[in-house]
């Protein structure tokens, strides 16, 4: 199949198109991590407990632009992957790939089961995929031109990369092998360019770090606790689910093709040794990771950017009828995604998992009333989602510049809500809170609590307390462990 540019500038607009219109129907609303972004975007700062800060930034100027729906808060996601593709699509020239294999590189990144999933909703791994992207072109370029100055666009984009996500640190890995690859690119070790690149990388993420040291290292220790969720031991189901999934989120055919160019490694030309480098060093951590303490999928996702690099020229040179089929197989996932939100709740499920997802913004509205009745209340809960969810959904009734605070009696701080409550004084105000418990009820959480409300919302069991002026709400004990 002969790609033209017009059918390539179509297809890609159409696809920007149907992704944008799903927003602006509000065909998924936010999920919590996309609300607590919101309230992030509200309130910029260099950090922010569990992430860098360029989601927040780019949330904020999104929902500045084109408001507070979703289509504000989400707009940016399938912009932002478009032009990741762009950049790859210049990748693949500055590699002498022809105008059709770029073209075949371009709508194949653009419909990865992650890209399409990563357009409906904006999380952390877009930034991060633009910023991987240009990097890499930035390192391409710097590796096969005889201008070293690209080592500048590296740093730039590795800088704002980790501002995105640390994820991005394990460039630096990859740029190492591939600068020791060859002789002449370790040449370029004794100039003094790509470690001018390195400079301006960290000058970059010096702000977050002070901000981190301000803050205890809290994004840095959550990153750490995020990895290592579990106890350090061997978990080998969790490794086989997560290389399972790389077979969805990077497409089945695409996924067999890389792993079958390995095979042909010493035979490839300087160029596909090079993405190469760009490839492994991330994906044998992600699988080292989940055998020792599980990973999820998206984790190695800059991966995927290299490997499409990979495989469309291999595809094209030995099995090009292949191209089309994955390209189909990606478009049904494409349209099965859209679908699904319709389909799912057809099948009378008995815990649907788009209703799971979503039932904080439920819980939302059902708080709407007691929010009337009890204007003064201070509102609280005793979890992040449901923090998240209340502050953007309230917004109207509340305004977004009154946070939703966390019932934290012991004062260790587990989220962001947690580090705003921590120098909060809540002595003499009423308060209002939401409290998710198990299947088994479980006591007040102060003996002049007053149970005003029960909820039970797919599943999930919730009580809401009022609770009256007291000058000690957290106890005695709480007191001591702030000090």
């Amino acid at each position: 199949m002969k790609l033209s540019r017009p059918m390539v500038i179509m297809f890609c607009v159409t696809l920007l198109a149907i992704h944008w219109l799903n927003q602006w129907q509000g065909t998924y609303g936010l999920m919590f991590d996309e609300t607590q972004y919101w309230f992030w975007g509200k309130h910029p700062a260099w950090g922010y407990y569990s992430k860098p800060p360029v989601i927040a930034w780019l949330m904020g100027l999104s929902t500045a632009l084109f408001g507070d729906g979703n289509f504000g808060v989400k707009m940016l996601s399938p912009l932002m992957l478009l032009l990741s593709g762009l950049v790859l699509y210049a990748t693949a020239r500055r590699l002498e790939y022809s105008k059709q294999t770029g073209y075949w590189v371009l709508i194949t990144y653009l419909t990865l089961p992650y890209v399409t999933g990563n357009s409906v909703f904006f999380t952390t791994d877009v930034p991060l995929q633009l910023c991987w992207s240009v990097a890499l072109y930035g390192a391409v370029s710097a590796l096969r031109t005889s201008n070293p100055r690209y080592w500048l666009l590296v740093g730039v984009a590795a800088g704002l990369g980790l501002l995105s996500k640390y994820t991005m640190v394990v460039f630096a890995v990859s740029t190492a092998l591939a600068l020791l690859l060859t002789p002449a690119n370790r040449k370029q070790l004794c100039s003094i360019w790509p470690w001018l690149g390195g400079a301006v990388a960290g000058l970059l993420l010096a702000p977050n770090m002070v901000w981190n040291a301000h803050h205890h290292f809290v994004t840095l220790n959550h990153t750490n606790q995020n990895v290592f969720s579990k106890q350090v031991e061997i978990y080998p189901v969790d490794m086989l689910n997560f290389i399972a999934a790389q077979f969805v989120v990077f497409g089945p055919i695409l996924l067999v093709v890389l792993l079958l160019s390995l095979r042909t490694l010493r035979q490839v030309d300087a160029g596909t040794r090079l993405l190469h480098c760009f490839v492994w060093p991330l994906a044998l951590a992600g699988v080292v990771v989940s055998l020792l303490a599980g990973a999820q999928a998206h984790w190695i996702s800059p991966v995927y950017l290299a490997s499409t690099l990979i495989v469309v020229p291999w595809l094209q040179a030995r099995k090009p009828l292949l191209l089309p089929v994955s390209l189909v197989l990606h478009l049904l996932f494409l349209a099965l995604l859209y679908a699904a939100p319709t389909l799912v709740p057809q099948l009378h499920i008995k815990h649907d998992p788009f209703a799971r997802a979503f039932v904080w913004n439920e819980l939302a509205r059902q708080m709407e009333p007691l929010i009337d009745q009890y204007p003064d209340a201070v509102l609280m809960t005793n979890e992040r989602k449901i923090a998240a969810a209340f502050t953007y959904q309230l917004r109207d009734v509340r305004g977004y510049e009154k946070p939703v605070f966390k019932w934290n009696p012991d004062g260790i701080v587990r989220d962001h809500y947690d580090l705003v409550t921590a120098d909060e004084d809540f002595s003499g105000k009423p308060l209002l809170l939401v409290m998710r418990y198990g299947s088994d009820y479980v006591r007040p959480p102060r003996h002049d609590a007053k149970l005003i409300r029960q909820l039970t919302l797919d599943g999930y069991n919730f009580r809401i307390f009022l609770m009256p002026p007291n000058k000690d709400i957290f106890g005695e004990r709480a007191k001591k462990k702030r000090r």
